[in-house]
């Protein structure tokens, strides 16, 4: 099954502002003029989305009255908008893109803002197209006075059998030669989602795991640490990754992010996740909001993993007592 969505975006030039497009910064005198960075082709993109997904647009979620949206980066607001697809049982078929502009020329840059876009999506960079036309000097467009942007978005179902897409996504960025945490992301895919929570234990008891994130710095060269046991204090495995520069926090995320792709194997019947984060644990617990961007877009995606466990908990404890999972996520900087 598919489904299409239309976007559509423009902005005005404006001087003393930066001008970003596709998640890219451009040299010029003249920047959008938004509450956001503006960023045309993004807006275009996510609006295309969310009218596949029928989640009305941008300005609802993210309205322009709301003061934690000025200046911030569209790519921060599409990894957003990326929770939201992953949590929906579609995914990326193709997104095409056309940018109406007179200047900048953005031919050397595409490639850049393709990959920026299927990074903060999770897809094969293969399945974003962006092109460019001009008006010939007729209207605003034409008259130098903005840039507009339409995207269309087709989405179709998740396959469980779509092996040629991990192909594609590892093809991609193989080409690409990048090291970033974005591009050793690998596209989350859990469990069966129409077999009943049930049917999905694997593992009978319980599964514990210590998770913890280090960041030398903050933000700074991190890693991520996390050990698996069963009930019995036996050691399942160990992650010990690194994880490029982040903050601290998002470490933490990152790595318990880690161990519940390794835990989905396992389908327990009940899962115990203890953690040295009081920040993650409150979160996770209710207790506090999200407020920062960053932890929002990885927060929701720890939340539709948890979904696919059938009963866990969450529990603060000591650096002391995490001390292995904090060897292994500093180890992992060394």
């Amino acid at each position: 099954m598919y489904r299409i969505g239309h976007g559509f975006d423009v902005h005005p030039f404006k001087k003393g502002r930066k001008l970003f497009l596709g998640g890219v910064e451009f040299e010029s005198e003249l920047g959008l003029d938004g509450h956001s960075d503006a960023d045309v082709i993004l807006h275009a993109v996510m609006d295309a989305i969310l009218g596949a997904l029928g989640e009305r647009d941008i300005g609802h979620h993210f309205p322009p009255s709301d003061e934690k949206y000025k200046n911030i980066s569209s790519r921060k607001l599409l990894k957003i908008v990326a929770t939201m697809l992953e949590e929906s049982e579609y995914e990326i078929g193709n997104i095409d893109v056309t940018v109406h502009a007179e200047k900048p020329k953005i031919a050397r840059k595409i490639t850049e803002m393709r990959g920026n876009i299927a990074d903060d999506l999770g897809c094969a960079i293969e399945r974003i197209n962006i092109k460019a036309t001009t008006w010939e000097g007729l209207g605003y467009v034409g008259r130098g006075e903005g840039i507009a942007a339409d995207a269309l978005a087709l989405l179709k179902r998740r396959s469980e059998n779509d092996d040629d897409d991990f192909q594609n996504i590892k093809l991609s960025k193989a080409k690409r030669k990048s090291k970033s945490p974005a591009e050793s992301r690998e596209k989350e895919e859990l469990l069966d989602f129409d077999e009943p929570i049930e049917k999905r234990v694997k593992t009978k008891g319980a599964v514990v795991i210590y998770t913890d994130g280090a960041s030398k710095g903050n933000p700074g060269p991190a890693g991520a640490g996390a050990v698996i046991m069963d009930k019995d204090g036996n050691v399942i495995s160990e992650i010990s990754m690194f994880l490029g520069n982040m903050t601290n926090n998002q470490a933490e995320y990152q790595a318990l992010i880690l161990a519940l792709k390794e835990v989905a194997g396992l389908r327990p019947e009940r899962l115990i996740i203890k953690s040295d984060s009081q920040l993650m644990v409150r979160q996770l617990s209710g207790e506090y909001k999200v407020k920062d961007m960053d932890l929002f877009a990885l927060f929701n995606l720890v939340q539709r993993q948890l979904k696919m466990i059938q009963s866990w908990e969450i529990e603060h404890i000591s650096r002391e007592e995490n001390k292995h999972a904090d060897r292994l996520a500093n180890d992992a900087i060394k």
